[in-house]
């Protein structure tokens, strides 16, 4: 029963052996191979068993750490590496050998397994080349950013330096022209001037838009901080406006809410400078109705606060699908509007700049055919 138990096992390991989808090797310690299994012989390139048991085990399995053996040579007791196998037709591929010494009826041999790695180092050396191929493009992409930004700085620098020098002579015209309204003019020379002094403030409102945009992107537009009256500001900024307004038959209203400090610090400025912006835009884009500008306190600690303005108006509205664009550079809701009302579309994309640097956000609620409110918020000291 013994005997017919160890030949089952016998028989068992051997089909286990041939069925392996991994080399199975034995080899003596004169490096003779005394046994390999079908898979090996497959990655050896050799029909059958006999044609590779008996050979020396460095033609075959790593030819090119002849007399380098860890076992062998080394006098290690285990060994677990890539290795290179060479087939009978002289082909290389590269193989995962682990061994180990085993002892059988007494006589020390070496256990080997061999893992056939060829689509592993495949796959390897597409990553290292996709690799290399994402490393050079992001070099040449980082360049190109680069590029980009000294030629951003580069424009922004031109743009500033020209609309300087525009604005000087700009600034001339229209105060001569100002002078020439004074003199004696018959009624057709007072329409023209008035037209050349028009087109002249129109031209130097795009000049200073111009420049602020280019010192924004510059970095080189700095906010003061001085004392001001929020209250002046609205004093100073509501008639202008109003006077606009009256001009197209509208109702013009600026308040601020009772509980909003008066004394403040900050840039009033810039502040007028984005109020001036969404009026002029409502008083634009507003054929009847009117025009309202409202001042709230939105949050208030021991040493600032943050006030929300807001411009409501009874106009054109803004379709829905226009409004993520508003706010973007050079941008008009269509052609049509730009036909008719003219402007750059760059006036929101500053005040939305200006907000952000003053430490708010600046927002739109708008419905096409039903007005909008444009507002923004801004933290003082």
């Amino acid at each position: 029963l013994a005997a017919e138990a160890l030949a089952r096992a016998h028989e068992n390991l051997t089909m286990i052996l041939q069925k392996a989808p991994f080399g199975v090797v034995i080899i003596d310690k004169q490096r003779g191979i005394r046994y390999a299994n079908p898979a090996v012989c497959t990655m050896a390139g050799v029909e059958r068993m006999e044609d590779i048991v008996g050979r020396q085990c460095a033609e075959y399995l790593c030819p090119a750490q002849q007399n380098e053996c860890p076992i062998l040579d080394k006098r290690q007791t285990m060994d677990n590496s890539e290795r290179i196998l060479r087939r009978h037709d002289g082909r290389e591929i590269p193989i995962l050998k682990t061994v180990t010494e085993i002892n059988i009826n007494g006589e020390d041999l070496l256990l080997e397994t061999l893992v056939d790695i060829t689509e592993r180092k495949q796959v390897e050396e597409e990553l290292r080349q996709v690799n290399c191929y994402l490393e050079e493009a992001t070099a040449r992409a980082n360049d190109l950013a680069m590029q980009a930004e000294m030629a951003n700085i580069a424009k922004s620098q031109f743009l500033a330096s020209m609309s300087h020098e525009i604005r000087t002579p700009m600034n001339g015209i229209i105060g001569m022209t100002g002078l020439l309204l004074d003199t004696e003019l018959t009624d057709e020379q007072r329409e023209y001037v008035q037209i050349v002094q028009s087109s002249g403030d129109s031209l130097l409102a795009l000049i200073n838009d111009i420049l602020d945009f280019s010192k924004i992107e510059a970095g080189k537009l700095d906010l003061e901080a001085i004392d001001f009256d929020i209250r002046d500001v609205l004093e100073d900024f509501g008639p202008m406006m109003a006077m606009r307004a009256n001009e197209k038959g509208l109702e013009f209203i600026c308040a601020a809410h009772p509980d909003v400090p008066s004394y403040l610090k900050g840039d009033p400025g810039r502040l007028r400078q984005i109020l001036t912006n969404l009026a002029g835009n409502a008083i634009k884009f507003t054929e009847s109705g009117e025009v309202a500008v409202h001042v709230e306190l939105d949050a208030k600690t021991d040493d600032e606060v943050v006030l929300r303005f807001s411009v409501r108006d009874t106009g054109i509205g803004i379709p829905a699908d226009k409004i993520g664009v508003l706010f973007d550079k050079f941008t008009q809701v269509d052609a049509s509007t730009t036909r008719k009302y003219g402007g750059t579309g760059l006036g929101l994309a500053i005040s939305k700049q200006l907000a952000e640097m003053m430490g708010g956000t600046i927002g739109v609620v708008s419905k096409e055919g039903r007005g909008s409110e444009f507002w923004f918020t801004t933290r003082l000291a």
